[in-house]
């Protein structure tokens, strides 16, 4: 999975404009929390993965997660050998994401996608409601 750069919020200055007009983004909210990410290992699309991802996944269907720099394991491995932090993202992701959906977005865009987001450490471990604020701004 690729790393991404720390981001600011949508109206700060050094965001320039230019960053919402790429087609192949879609800014939905920014949260704050520590950072986050998940992708679903999808056999069909194998040769996109990095080595390191095809070896966390372990096969079709793995929720492949980290943080913002390294990959921490799969939603399939048993919560002992996972950085306690991240246990409530990763009962998110084994009881909250529907792989389905996934992948017909994979579909839909030729190949894998990375979601990002902000862990909070509420309940429910990805919070996009109790801990976020929506964008003030329409998305195109």
């Amino acid at each position: 999975m690729k790393v991404y750069p720390k981001i600011p919020r949508y109206d700060h200055p050094v965001v320039p404009e230019e960053l919402f007009e790429a087609p192949d983004l879609s800014v939905i909210e920014k949260f704050d929390g520590s950072a986050f990410r998940f992708t679903l290992y999808d056999k069909r699309y194998a040769e996109w993965y990095p080595d390191q991802v095809a070896t966390a996944a372990d096969g079709d269907g793995a929720l492949v997660f980290g943080t913002r720099k390294a990959i921490r394991g799969s939603h399939r491995d048993p919560l002992a050998e996972i950085d306690g932090a991240l246990h409530r993202a990763v009962r998110c992701l084994r009881d909250g994401i529907d792989a389905t959906a996934l992948r017909t977005l994979h579909d839909e865009y030729d190949g894998p996608l990375i979601v990002y987001r902000r862990y909070s450490e509420s309940a429910s471990g990805l919070d996009p409601e109790g801990e976020s604020r929506k964008l003030n701004r329409p998305l195109t």
